[in-house]
């Protein structure tokens, strides 16, 4: 598995998601808090905004970061899987406590990207 193809996709994803977060911030809160009044929605555009932001930046690191040297690239993949884990872990911990969440598909793709970030770290080339 190279690394390259690993940090290329996982840096256009994070573009792709971040985007759609900062512009559709008051369709997400509507999905996850179904008939909330105005201000809650425009507070979780808002919410959603600096998030979003967040992983366009944290894609552009990965994309730019294509052609470093492999154990430094690999570090970034590291790097990468805690961060997920981290995301990964809140949504455990709001589900354990019957809050609101990400809905499963997200996780089911974030635990494949933590995965996969792992699998390259250890086996990348």
């Amino acid at each position: 598995m190279k690394i390259k193809t690993l940090l290329t996709s996982f840096g256009i994803l994070n573009i792709i998601q971040g985007l759609f977060m900062f512009f559709n911030g008051r369709q997400l809160t509507e999905g996850v808090f179904p008939g909330v009044g105005n201000e809650a929605l425009s507070v979780g555009a808002q919410m959603h905004m600096p998030l979003g932001s967040a992983f366009v930046g944290l894609g552009f690191i990965l994309f730019i970061c294509r052609e470093i040297e492999l154990e430094s690239s690999k570090k970034l993949l590291f790097s990468y899987a805690v961060f997920i884990g981290f995301a990964l872990l809140q949504a455990l911990y709001n589900h354990l406590l019957g809050n609101h969440s990400a809905p499963p598909p997200i996780i089911i793709v974030n635990l494949i990207l933590a995965t996969v970030s792992l699998y390259g770290y250890k086996k990348g080339a």
